[in-house]
């Protein structure tokens, strides 16, 4: 039963008796000033009130409504800057954003996916992957390996079949099968814009690497012959989406709170 029909049936139920509301309990100024008013009235005439007692009451009436309006004022100021900054997300729309890390996570399945932008057509190029301490563990080539390890270079129909060395039908060939380093294109060349990739997580070596943190960059040719880099992290602004009043950027295929973006350009 609501509130409102519980204080109902009980004023219903005590005859002359009344309640009075009082949502939370909260004095304002103008409970204060009615309050003094009134003990001026019922103050003993032989023995008034001292002045200095009603000018410090009154002082405190003037800085509680002082307060009262600086409150206001500061609401005010919030609704005004909330609205500035949905307007500012809105305008950032088509500018590049940054999350401030290249780094992504290798998960302990043993796989990391990622997405990276690039601006410009692809020619030929590849990725760079360190791990926190800057070393290059993993360096991919766009127009020989595939960054989940492929299917082999040689895999298929080799030349010396079996079992051999350059691995027959894809079976047990040192350079077939589902070799970790490589092998068939991964049809990054003649692209551009946000692509997604899929590490495996193997070193140069053939090495499973521990889960954690690596970085990601990639130093790639356009087409007009041109050298580019770009790097994990950094991505067009192409919508924006509100979510009880929290702002999300568009970043590849995700949305990412406004607050994680630490710079615009």
């Amino acid at each position: 039963m609501p509130i409102n029909a519980v204080t109902q049936d009980i004023s219903s139920s005590s005859g002359s008796r009344t309640i009075a509301e009082n949502p939370g309990g909260i004095l304002g100024k103008d409970d204060f000033l009615k309050l003094l008013l009134v003990e001026m009235q019922h103050q003993d005439p032989t023995e008034p009130m001292d002045s200095d007692k009603i000018l410090s009451q009154t002082s405190q009436l003037a800085t509680l409504e002082s307060a009262h309006n600086t409150n206001a004022a500061m609401e005010e100021l919030i609704k005004t800057i909330n609205n500035s900054m949905d307007v500012g997300a809105l305008s950032a729309i088509g500018k590049m954003a940054s999350l401030g890390s290249n780094a992504v996570t290798l998960q302990q399945s043993g796989s990391a996916k990622f997405e990276i932008y690039f601006q410009e057509e692809i020619k030929d190029g590849s990725l760079t992957i360190t791990d926190r301490d800057g070393n290059v563990v993993r360096e991919i080539l766009f127009n020989t390996e595939d960054v989940d390890g492929g299917d082999g270079e040689d895999g298929e129909d080799g030349e010396d079949g079996g079992d051999g060395e350059d691995g027959g039908d894809g079976g047990d060939g040192e350079d077939g099968g589902d070799g970790k380093n490589g092998g068939g294109e991964n049809g990054v060349i003649g692209k551009e814009g946000v692509l997604a990739f899929e590490w495996d997580g193997y070193d140069n070596d053939g090495n499973k690497l521990p889960a954690g943190y690596y970085s990601v960059t990639s130093d790639y040719i356009d087409v007009n012959d041109e050298q580019q880099q770009t790097q994990f992290g950094i991505y067009p602004i192409e919508s924006v989406r509100y979510e009880n009043g929290t702002a999300f950027m568009k970043l590849g295929s995700s949305y990412v709170p406004m607050e994680y973006i630490v710079e615009y350009f």
